[in-house]
């Protein structure tokens, strides 16, 4: 009787699932057949979805039409409409418990249409697992049947593309279930476009769900496993069945998918070597199953994810020899499918730039250069575009060749000859004028800035004329300003400010539209107006500062939104004018306060002071002409160690400029009385220990050479001459030096203003010129002192030659003779 009353409310079921399926399938096909007349009003461009509802929608729809007599549900044509919904369901005590595939399809359309993926997927699972019998089991139809249901749900998940992890995971688990099914009866394996869809879903998944290339890897490896199993068992039966076997078998379009997950969800490293890995697999399949022989996307694709690694130095070497094995097979083994195509050279060229390779620049050129004979000696596809170019000029712009310069305005007009003479229809554009002058703002020739006039003002030309389509463009305007900001012309400033000016006058005119001054614009001319080194250009940047604020709040508009690089120019303007550093002072307070009550109360967003804001107050009040400035720089770094140890600003954290800012002021201090030397002495001893001691260290940051080099001045300069301990301070703050491997030419020169002469003399050994020192001059060879005594200071830390070990080898007596290591008086002199 209960089985009876079931099987009744089940028959219930149907016939309400089959009223309301019917229902809607009507009417989405008259919305398919109304929106495709109305495409003309709607535009010729349609969204992924619309495409699918006015395209493939309408097949299924069509198809299930023909046999809507023969079947009592519907289910195909609305399935994918149920995922637009993302699942919010848990997994309830009571699931629905189809019989057959009749309720299945029932239940799993119904769970769908409320939006519940994950409850549609369980009902799925446990039908496979538990509600099927032995006898339905071994019915094929039943088999097919379930499989269709299975295929077009992992379609839909395909065609939604917005999924939790929680779905894609089960989804993956959707297939291990009948994986285990399948081991007792085959027919339930899942075959391999069932594989796909569930790896397609993990590459198209929005946003983009976290271990996808590993997943999907997974995948293709159980695939194949399923294949071994298939042809093991064939081969203990009645022999090879290949049609059966190609059932397991994965097409391009599934490796596709899974080299592009690593490309485009897992970025990095493992992400890459992964993808590599696949492309492998491709080529030692590829006998036996030729239809997985990799082509042009393919390769793309592992290049792509190489690219976007973030693998400094072998990124683009990779990528490289991706590109010179598809020239190769391409020419030689007769693999056309394998020519590379002008986007294949784009990758590579972009990976040089991204991976930070040594010599990117000439590199990219000669894939560039290569690129043009390829297309003119072989016709292959691969002429270079506007990206290639730009590209390569990038390459050259990012690089720190001194030649960088020379370069990029070379390629210019070799794609600009080959527009002329009709070999290309390539053309220069605003982003080649910017890359370009990139390149000249980051050159070390002063000489620079002429030529980045020249371009700019052939730009200008360009865009009077209508040339080339160039326009007036804010981010080729601020280049040219940044060129100024960069520059060592004494006039930069005034110009930045001309150019500042015109761009403000004829914002909103035709021709003009996007050109207008923006927060980075304010930031560029402020740091080419605070070269000028005078109170003007610091009340200038003051004026600006204010300008842009105004403008900010009146109209609310991001692209003059205030951050923290705009006011750390500021400050650092202020600075360099050497007066009145309490103006910055009140800028940093102001924003400082501005960000606290933000992070309390909320309210409008403000920048969020860092370590760099910090320490350009800190130089604001060392540079300065101010008495005690050595006393505020201090202040300066107790508060920022205050801000960073309380937790109210992390981004406080002193690093060694902050540090060596400090000591630099206290060096330099011009002082009236010893009481004041001896204050600026408490200073720099505490900033000495908290750096160098090893139980008391403040863990902030580490000496560096010009550090010891600082404290060795201010010991110079603010200790009596007289006094004993001055010269036990040096010697011990240079052995301590010494100890780190940071010697340098300053250190040396500073300890001998402090030490006596022969003392010095026994220190330096055989590094001394004593020719030059008796004559009264300072002479001496830094590498001629103990290896590990500069081993760690820039410029002399190369590692000895063999010759230069035998040399070191030679102070082996002179160490013996004199102290390396600090004795306990000079110790505790410090102290």
């Amino acid at each position: 009787m209960r089985q009876q009353k079931r099987i009744r409310e089940r028959s219930t079921q149907a016939t309400h699932g089959w009223w309301h399926c019917s229902m809607m399938t009507m009417m989405l096909l008259f919305l398919t057949v109304w929106i495709s007349p109305c495409r003309g009003f709607m535009g010729s461009k349609r969204t992924s979805n619309h495409q699918y509802i006015s395209g493939a929608r309408l097949e299924i729809i069509s198809s299930q039409r023909q046999h809507h007599h023969q079947q009592s549900t519907c289910w195909s044509p609305l399935i994918s409409k149920r995922f637009l919904s993302p699942s919010t369901d848990g997994i309830p005590s009571t699931l629905p418990q189809p019989t057959n595939t009749k309720e299945l399809k029932t239940d799993v359309f119904r769970l769908c249409d409320n939006g519940q993926i994950n409850l549609a997927m369980k009902v799925l699972e446990n039908f496979v697992v538990n509600e099927c019998d032995e006898t339905e089991a071994s019915n094929d139809a039943t088999i097919q049947e379930v499989f269709r249901i299975v295929r077009a749900f992992l379609q839909a998940l395909i065609n939604d593309g917005k999924h939790s992890e929680d779905t894609l995971q089960r989804s993956s688990k959707l297939l291990d279930v009948f994986i285990k099914r399948g081991q007792k009866v085959p027919e339930w394996l899942p075959t391999a476009d069932m594989f796909a869809s569930v790896i397609k879903s993990w590459t198209t998944a929005t946003p983009s769900v976290p271990g996808a290339s590993v997943e999907c890897t997974a995948l293709l490896k159980k695939i194949w496993s399923l294949y071994r199993q298939e042809e093991k068992r064939q081969k203990e039966s009645n022999g090879i069945n290949r049609d059966i076997l190609q059932r397991f078998v994965p097409d391009r379009d599934t490796y596709f998918a899974a080299i592009r997950s690593c490309s485009m969800r897992d970025r990095g490293v493992d992400a890459a070597k992964r993808a590599d890995a696949l492309l492998d697999d491709m080529e030692a399949l590829r006998e036996e199953f030729p239809q997985l022989t990799p082509d042009r996307t393919i390769v793309n694709e592992v290049m792509n994810a190489w690219s976007k690694s973030g693998l400094p130095y072998r990124a683009g070497k990779r990528c490289e020899t991706l590109l010179n094995r598809m020239i190769s097979m391409a020419r030689n083994d007769n693999r056309l499918r394998l020519t590379p195509t002008t986007v294949s050279f784009n990758i590579a060229i972009a990976a040089l730039a991204q991976g930070k390779e040594r010599d990117s620049g000439s590199r990219a050129e000669a894939l560039l250069f290569k690129m043009e004979d390829l297309n003119s000696s072989h016709g292959w596809d691969c002429a270079p575009d506007l990206i290639s170019f730009n590209s390569v000029i990038n390459n050259w712009a990012s690089s720190r060749s001194p030649n960088a310069a020379q370069r990029v305005t070379e390629i210019m007009k070799h794609m600009i000859k080959r527009y002329e003479i009709g070999a290309s229809t390539v053309s220069p554009d605003n982003a080649t004028y910017s890359v370009i002058l990139k390149a000249l703002a980051k050159s070390r020739d002063k000489y620079a800035i002429n030529q980045a006039e020249e371009i700019f003002q052939e730009y200008r030309d360009g865009v009077e004329s209508g040339k080339w389509g160039l326009f007036h463009s804010a981010l080729t305007w601020n280049s040219m300003i940044h060129c100024y900001a960069k520059s060592r012309r004494p006039d930069a400033g005034k110009k930045a400010l001309r150019l500042f000016k015109t761009m403000r006058a004829n914002h909103g005119k035709p021709g003009w539209e996007l050109c207008c001054a923006d927060t980075y614009t304010y930031t560029s001319v402020i740091d080419a107006i605070a070269k000028d080194e005078s109170m003007e250009a610091s009340q200038e940047a003051i004026r600006l500062l204010e300008e842009i604020e105004e403008v900010y709040a009146e109209t609310n508009d991001q692209l003059v939104e205030p951050n923290i690089l705009l006011y750390t120019a500021v400050v650092n303007a202020v600075g360099r004018s050497h007066k009145e550093p309490d103006r910055a002072q009140k800028i940093v307070d102001r924003l400082e306060t501005k960000y606290l009550q933000f992070i309390e109360t909320g309210g409008r967003r403000s920048p969020k002071p860092d370590t760099l804001f910090y320490n350009a107050l800190i130089n604001a009040y060392g540079w300065s002409d101010v008495k005690s400035r050595s006393k505020k720089s201090f202040a300066v770094l107790q508060h920022m160690i205050h801000l960073y140890q309380s937790g109210d600003l992390r981004e406080a954290k002193p690093d060694i400029i902050s540090y060596n800012s400090v000591l630099n002021a206290c060096a330099h201090e011009s002082t009236e009385t010893q009481a004041e030397r001896d204050e600026i002495m408490k200073i720099v001893t505490e900033i000495y220990e908290d750096l160098t001691s090893r139980t008391k260290g403040c863990g902030f940051a580490r000496p560096k050479q010009t550090t010891y080099a600082q404290v060795l001045m201010a010991i110079s300069n603010h200790m009596p001459s007289d006094d004993d301990k001055k010269a036990l301070m040096g010697e011990a703050v240079f052995f301590k030096c010494a100890e780190d491997g940071l010697v340098y030419p300053q250190v040396v020169f500073m300890i001998h203003q402090i030490l006596p002469k022969a003392r010095f003399r026994e220190i330096m050994g055989e590094a001394i010129n004593m020719e030059l020192y008796d004559a009264g001059k300072l002479g001496f060879d830094v590498t001629r002192l103990p290896w590990e005594w500069t081993v760690n200071a820039q410029e002399y830390g190369k590692k000895p030659t063999a010759t230069s070990r035998r040399k070191t080898n030679d102070f082996q007596e002179n160490k013996k003779a004199i102290r390396k290591t600090p004795t306990k008086q000079q110790t505790e002199a410090y102290r």
